[in-house]
């Protein structure tokens, strides 16, 4: 790993703590709502979006886990990653051997380490990814996995699992995240895309 990507890394972190040190200032004052629309159309932003695979060709080796957020997608990778290893796999964090390329904060490994194919008994390597199916290279090569969750079960999911992410659930009401997720650019959308 070059000196680079540490730095781009904490860079990330930095970044990511100061919206939130922000972001608790907004939810005092009242605003969790308008902050909440705020945070989570930057996640499905398609400028991020685009720059996650950026100039990534995919291959024969790359198992791609694409599923919505709050759908299934651990699970998936957890399965998919004892498949790749015969069912051997040891790892401390799902995320030390899964690339997630538009992670939100530093933690899962880059895209761009290798180690994880050449360490895999198979030559398969998972990458996991939220991101709309538009943003994701394809390959006839690569394989694509995902599973589909009713959308009732993942405003649930999500209304606790990111507004937990986002400490708005003290501020913010499961009715309120419910609108938000069904607004025009909402996650229902996003979800039926």
């Amino acid at each position: 790993m070059s000196a680079e990507k540490p730095m781009r890394r904490a860079g990330k972190g930095k970044v990511l703590r100061l919206a939130m040190a922000g972001a608790s200032l907004v939810k005092r004052i009242g605003l969790a709502k308008p902050f909440t629309k705020i945070a989570l159309s930057i996640m499905a932003s398609p400028k991020r979006n685009a720059k996650a695979f950026a100039g990534y060709q995919p291959t024969e080796h790359d198992v791609f886990v694409a599923t919505f957020a709050k759908s299934g997608t651990n699970w998936m990778m957890q399965i998919s990653q004892q498949i790749a290893h015969y069912g051997e796999a040891e790892f401390d964090h799902i995320h030390n051997l899964v690339a997630w390329p538009e992670a939100p904060s530093p933690g899962p490994i880059e895209l761009t380490d290798l180690a994880p194919q050449q360490n895999s008994p198979s030559g398969l390597r998972i990458i996991k990814t939220h991101i709309a199916t538009e943003f994701v290279p394809y390959s006839e090569k690569a394989t694509y996995l995902t599973v589909i969750r009713d959308p009732k079960e993942v405003v649930v999911s999500s209304y606790y699992f990111l507004g937990g992410l986002l400490g708005v659930l003290k501020h913010i009401s499961i009715d309120d995240w419910f609108e938000i997720f069904m607004e025009k650019d909402g996650m229902a959308n996003r979800w039926a895309e």
